[in-house]
């Protein structure tokens, strides 16, 4: 599902559609509010075709939002990662039109507001807002890889808020068949490497295999019922994701950043040992670091995470999340999100109508007639807000 916006400087979403819907206003449709100023825009240059742009319907590719498009409001991902190719220089039309339509991860293509770019959308069913980064670098590495021109991609489209215009194109190219990009095995895999663990009293490396059992990388619910496929939290729980990151640790940062995976890693995994901890975290250190820390101090990073967490509790980076889909539920991507915006709608109503609820306890216990203008004023909903729901608050009073 995606966010409608009525111009690019109103954040505030309008309505939804589906990315099915989206490509159907794209392709032609007498439905699309743009057809009319995007024709008349390929025919202008410069303050006119600003002008005209910034009056265009935008969409946000990447994510879904309910009240306002910003990175604290974002709802549901969309399944997909969207990038454009900007029309520079030496841009060959065809060439990157052919190389996304090859491109196995690509699931759809179209003409840009200007006619002379590109715009994409690469199925990802694992992106979620933690992991955006690095799954919008696998996206352009894969694109690259099947021959798109890295020059010409627009390095804004790594923001997950990023609005896109509502487009015009002929012929826009789709793939229903389009395959998600792999999701890469967890940085904590199950393998066997021999640690080089360091004796503290003599600071000499010992030679110690040590076993890496595959380990919780994310917060699930464990008391799923037989048919229970997904559930909503009205108050949210806790959700915490291991995220290795995709750049590299650099001197100054890799202390603190493998002490906050070691933290995330325990979080999740309370049962580890110290010795097990410094193996899951050796690992990230070779792999992450541009300089790799002694075998003596990841164990002190490691020892030092048991010890808070057998004192005090260890704190790891979390967010409240509402809605829960149980581990091999029968949904695709697209049926999660409607879901999902379903869910978010019907505990918008559910708090709506508590809110007038309460308004009315008030006013009967003041002996004040209740009408529309004064639940708007108690709730500080709008009038429309409050005719809309008007025959449940009726009920309400009865």
């Amino acid at each position: 599902m995606h966010s409608i916006l009525e111009n690019p400087a109103r954040r505030i979403p309008i309505s939804s559609a589906t990315t099915d819907q989206i490509l159907s206003l794209i392709n032609g449709s007498n439905d699309n509010p743009n057809k009319e100023k995007i024709q008349h825009l390929r025919t202008t240059t410069g303050k006119e075709y600003d002008r005209l742009k910034r009056k265009l319907v935008c969409f946000t590719p990447n994510a879904f939002f309910l009240k306002y498009v910003d990175s604290l409001s974002i709802t549901s991902t969309t399944g997909y990662i969207y990038v454009d190719l900007d029309d520079d220089d030496g841009f060959n039309y065809e060439k990157e039109m052919n190389a996304l339509k090859v491109n196995p991860n690509v699931y759809a293509a179209w003409d840009s507001v200007s006619g002379k770019g590109i715009g994409s959308l690469l199925k990802v069913d694992w992106v979620t807002q933690q992991n955006f980064e690095y799954v919008y670098s696998s996206a352009v590495k894969s694109l690259v890889e099947h021959g798109t021109s890295q020059e010409y991609i627009d390095p804004r489209c790594r923001d997950i808020t990023r609005l896109n215009y509502l487009s015009l194109s002929e012929n826009v190219y789709t793939n229903p068949d389009a395959k998600s990009l792999i999701e890469p095995e967890e940085s904590i895999v199950s393998s066997v490497i021999s640690l080089s663990l360091c004796n503290a009293s003599n600071d000499t490396l010992l030679k110690v295999p040590v076993s890496l059992q595959r380990i919780k990388y994310k917060t699930d619910l464990e008391d799923w019922g037989d048919d229970e496929n997904f559930r909503f939290i009205p108050e949210g729980k806790d959700y915490v994701r291991i995220y290795i990151g995709n750049g590299s640790y650099s001197k100054g940062e890799r202390n603190y950043a493998l002490f906050r995976v070691g933290c995330m890693i325990m979080k999740l995994n309370p049962h580890l040992k110290k010795d097990e901890l410094s193996a899951h975290l050796w690992s990230v250190n070779q792999r992450m670091c541009i300089e790799p820390l002694a075998p003596l101090e990841v164990n002190g990073i490691a020892l030092s995470i048991i010890n808070i967490a057998h004192r005090n509790g260890l704190f790891a980076h979390s967010i409240k999340k509402k809605i829960w889909f149980k581990p091999g539920c029968p949904y695709t991507s697209h049926e999660k999100q409607s879901i999902s915006a379903q869910l978010m709608a019907n505990e918008k109503v559910r708090k709506t109508l508590l809110s007038f609820e309460n308004a009315i306890m008030e006013l009967q216990s003041n002996c004040e007639k209740i009408t529309q203008k004064k639940l708007a004023l108690k709730t500080g909903k709008s009038i429309a807000t409050v005719k809309r729901h008007w025959q449940e608050v009726k009920k309400l009073m009865e």
